[in-house]
């Protein structure tokens, strides 16, 4: 929750009270937040038949997501009448009113029925007692726990949102998994990282990721090829009509490239989450993207994008003789 002036004039909702609390549908309903539950909660109460100003501090939507993705769920939004501001903050509510301060724009006023503050959460680790049990915590309140979830006490653990580096109901399930595998196992011990997640934000289109950002992979200094892949030309995309789509997916850059294998994946489309995960288990099961090109799809099944997308990137391995190879046997044949 943040302190805004004259909150006391209009309800405010966060993700919680949200679905307890919200009894009747607000005519203008602001949300503060431009992401993940901010996004999911405009789309659904812009189709209940609110009207939707979405206040978004930041440059775009879902900053974590590669910029495309940001500007291609944006323009879905406005065409379904969500009115969308970025870079900009709510300073005070009045009577059935918010006063939005836009960067470099000056001051708005937007009609307003109620507000969802989506802005995200934190860790609540007030009053447990942690520091009587040698427990230390980070700069911002989260129990500081180590590549294997280990606190600073040795015998104690932390997972979930608790371990406070990815906050996902899965992200707790993988937790979990990889805990009990190094309390059993402990010769073949597992380490938390961000590499093996994947994350699915279910607006309509849905936006998936697996595997690091690439900014992330920037960082950590790891090379990687890039390949992306629009939906304008694919078959299903038009019947669905979802040619806005599109696909990149980030692999180890070997030489060989039909030896490359996955790193990263990520897809804006109406079933993301689902069509992603064929890439997401071929990252896991270190599938060379060559064995991917080589299966035959049923027609005009989604996933065939997939391999669209990974038949672009071994094109490019065919070298200019190989090429002329081909034609010349061509003309022989014709």
């Amino acid at each position: 929750m943040i302190d805004i002036e004259g909150a006391e004039k209009v309800t405010i909702y966060n993700n919680e009270s949200l679905f307890f609390e919200c009894e009747t549908l607000p005519e203008h309903f602001v949300v503060i937040g431009g992401g993940p539950i901010g996004c999911e909660m405009a789309q659904a109460f812009q189709r209940l038949g609110s009207q939707v100003y979405v206040i978004n501090r930041g440059a775009r939507l879902l900053s974590q997501e590669p910029e495309n993705v940001s500007r291609i769920l944006q323009d879905r939004f406005e065409a379904e009448g969500i009115a969308v501001y970025n870079q900009a903050e709510v300073k005070a509510f009045g009577e059935g009113s918010a006063r939005i301060v836009m960067k470099g724009k000056g001051d708005i006023e937007l009609p307003c029925s109620a507000a969802l503050l989506a802005i995200g959460r934190v860790v609540n680790t007030r009053n447990l007692g942690l520091e009587n049990a040698g427990i230390s915590l980070t700069e911002r309140g989260r129990i500081k726990v180590d590549t294997y979830l280990r606190t600073s006490n040795r015998r104690v653990y932390a997972v979930g949102d608790a371990a406070g580096s990815y906050m996902f109901s899965h992200g707790a399930e993988k937790m979990v998994r990889q805990l009990w595998n190094n309390l059993l196992i402990p010769f073949s011990r597992k380490k938390n990282t961000q590499e093996d997640l994947s994350w699915v934000t279910f607006t309509d289109p849905q936006v998936a990721h697996f595997g690091l950002t690439q900014k992330q992979m920037d960082k950590q200094g790891i090379p990687y090829y890039r390949q992306d892949q629009t939906m304008e030309s694919d078959d299903r995309a038009i019947i669905q009509e979802y040619k806005y789509g599109h696909l990149s997916v980030w692999m180890r850059p070997y030489k060989d490239v039909g030896s490359r294998t996955v790193l990263s994946g990520s897809m804006i489309a109406p079933q993301a989450g689902e069509l992603i995960q064929e890439l997401e288990l071929a990252k896991h099961a270190r599938v060379p993207i060559g064995k991917i090109t080589e299966r035959v799809y049923p027609y005009p099944v989604a996933t065939r994008i997939n391999q669209k997308t990974l038949r672009g990137v071994m094109s490019q391995g065919y070298s200019e003789w190989k090429k002329r190879l081909a034609r010349f046997a061509f003309r022989l044949k014709n």
